[in-house]
C-alpha cells in the first residue's frame, strides 16, 4: 500500500544510535590523533569501528527507507 509507513523498531534505532556514535569515536580518532586526542596504538581498533558503523546506518536507514513488498 502506497502511503503506509514502516512501524519503527526501537532495538533498531538503538543500533542506528550505536553506530553514530560508533562513527563519531573513529572520526575523533583519526582527527584528534592530530590534536594530542587517541594514541595511534589505539587507532588501529577505532578506526575499523567506524568503518562498521557507517554500513550499519546505511543498512538500517535503507531499511526503513524502502517500502514493504507483500508478494
Amino acid at each position: 500500500m502506497i502511503g503506509d509507513k514502516m512501524k519503527r523498531n526501537s532495538k533498531f534505532e538503538l543500533l542506528r544510535i550505536i553506530s553514530m556514535a560508533m562513527i563519531i569515536l573513529s572520526h575523533y580518532g583519526i582527527y584528534g590523533v592530530k590534536y594530542g586526542g587517541i594514541s595511534s596504538q589505539n587507532l588501529a581498533f577505532i578506526k575499523p569501528m567506524g568503518e562498521i558503523g557507517v554500513g550499519l546506518f546505511i543498512m538500517i536507514s535503507a531499511y526503513f527507507s524502502t517500502p514493504e513488498m507483500s508478494i
